[in-house]
């Protein structure tokens, strides 16, 4: 089981990605918040992250630019919806 980090703005998204994701065994951590999620990212034992590009603040961009300047290893995954 993977413990995977959400990064979502949009409920009704978030809210499916969860259910598929947790469905398949995972544990889910989820925020809508970029902010949030970078210090989560950054502070947290996470295997993936699944990040949102277009985000309110902080975008999707700068999230992976944060997370890799202190965890260059993990992997992320950008949705572009």
């Amino acid at each position: 089981m993977s413990k995977i980090l959400l990064i979502e703005d949009e409920p009704s998204l978030a809210s499916a990605l969860q259910r598929v994701l947790e469905v398949n065994g995972h544990e889910v951590v989820a925020t809508a918040d970029s902010r949030q999620g970078l210090a989560g990212a950054n502070d947290g034992d996470f295997q993936v992250v699944v990040n949102d590009l277009k985000m309110p603040g902080v975008s999707g961009m700068e999230v992976v630019k944060g997370v890799h300047n202190t965890k260059p290893q993990l992997p992320i995954i950008l949705l572009n919806e």
